[in-house]
């Protein structure tokens, strides 16, 4: 019997005595009830006792699991230098089972790919057991490309967010196939809609022709190529340490070309998505024209836009605007938001006055003196979700070991297809230049 069982076992009897004292005595003396606490004591004290034994003994039951986890995957139930076929299924249904992507019909794929000769390439040392690596992707198509550790697309899908922020704020949608598209869009909120008439009884329901616009998305490609040596991948083989760093790397490069592209980009007509300054100044003038930026400048962009998005909007600007907005003074040179910009923290955006603030150095800074018109668009308001990233399928990431053979270099490609465009209605956003 385990050492809680037991105390729990001692504590009822106790619980049980002091329940029969209480029975025996509806009106206790003095002895009897120094007697009762006694032991009332010793249960609230044996209480706290079982309690740290369970602990105990919950620890000790996980490190003997984990030690047994462990003991269990320090070896593969085959080498993949073994040709039968019942060998290399075990072993691609091994691999796959320890990188969590399942087991038996689900490991086909891997299976697949494996008696397709692209090449597993695990040494006999390739083996990690506390970091979990072995398992493998196909990380392209073509005849020679190698295989990858499956943890590095989704690290790479969590990069493309970290070096590209925009993404994680507005609309994002996966497409099989890189064919053009127009996504459907209308303004249902215009004057004659909103302000309609009732129909009487036996009247004429008055027809409403809503104007059915529609936003072309494209597929541009971006892509980085990287060469190393061999000798550097070769000594780097075990877990995904020099793989992740390419990767990482490639990632960060292409998402930042696209968060220009996705702020500043032109559109169709220049190969490239079209940014969210340019649809803001598709969609009409500037809400003013800045001099001297002010709180007032502020709130006349976010009150601008349309009252049905108004809940919605946030703040686009640089970081060097939201800087300046927050260096505005009063008269005797206190900071004048100090109450109304919520400072940034690690898993908060600034906010001003309740409104989001989506910082990116993609945006044009505010520029003070100018006041001119001819100025930038330094800041942006609209919904984020009405901004549409289009990716075709997702970052590639691909290794080929055979193009440079001669000079015993390995190229490591990274390719995302991507358009972007805003598809709300110009009602929703707004903008201030300088």
């Amino acid at each position: 019997m385990s050492k809680s069982l037991e105390l729990t076992e001692k504590r009822t009897n106790l619980i049980g005595e002091a329940r029969n004292i209480f029975n025996a005595n509806p009106v206790m003396t003095k002895e009897q009830d120094e007697q009762y606490n006694r032991i009332m004591v010793d249960v609230d004290a044996l209480a706290d006792q079982i309690k740290t034994e369970k602990r105990s003994e919950h620890q000790t039951k996980l490190e003997a699991e984990l030690k047994q986890s462990a003991n269990d995957q320090r070896t593969a139930p085959h080498r993949p230098a073994y040709t039968s076929v019942s060998e290399k299924r075990a072993f691609v249904s091994w691999a796959a089972k320890r990188s969590g992507m399942g087991s038996g019909s689900e490991c086909e794929p891997y299976f697949n790919a494996y008696d397709q000769k692209l090449s597993i390439r695990l040494s006999q040392d390739y083996y990690d057991p506390i970091e979990q690596r072995a398992g493998l992707l196909v990380s392209g198509a073509t005849t020679g490309a190698t295989l990858v550790p499956t943890l590095i697309p989704k690290m790479i899908d969590d990069w493309l967010k970290y070096f590209c922020e925009l993404r994680n704020y507005v609309r994002v949608e996966r497409t099989l196939t890189g064919d053009p598209f127009n996504m459907p869009t209308s303004d249902w909120t215009g004057d004659n809609l909103s302000n309609g008439t009732t129909t009487p009884e036996q009247g004429t329901i008055t027809e409403v022709d809503p104007v059915i616009n529609k936003v072309p998305f494209s597929a541009y490609k971006f892509a980085r190529l990287v060469s190393i040596s061999k000798e550097l991948v070769q000594d780097n083989i075990l877990g995904d340490g020099l793989l992740g760093l390419i990767a990482k790397g490639l990632a960060q490069v292409i998402s930042r070309g696209q968060e220009y592209d996705f702020f500043q980009g032109l559109g169709s007509a220049s190969n490239e998505p079209t940014g969210l300054v340019v649809a803001a100044k598709n969609a009409g003038s500037p809400v003013e024209v800045v001099n001297t930026l002010s709180f007032d400048n502020i709130m006349d962009g976010i009150y601008n836009v349309d009252r049905i998005y108004q809940k919605d909007v946030a703040i686009f600007c640089s970081n060097n605007t939201l800087n300046a907005c927050r260096k505005i003074k009063d008269s005797n040179g206190r900071p004048l938001w100090l109450d109304f910009i919520t400072p940034y923290k690690d898993d908060q955006q600034e906010v001003i006055s309740g409104h989001k603030v989506i910082v990116s150095n993609s945006m044009p800074d505010f520029l003070a003196g100018s006041g001119t018109g001819l100025g930038s668009v330094f800041m942006v308001f609209c919904p984020p979700q009405e901004y549409m990233i289009r990716d075709v399928l997702e970052f590639e990431f691909e290794v080929n070991p055979y193009e440079n053979m001669k000079q015993q270099m390995i190229n490591f490609y990274g390719t995302l297809r991507t358009d972007a465009n805003y598809i709300g209605a110009p009602r929703s956003i707004k903008y201030l230049t300088c």
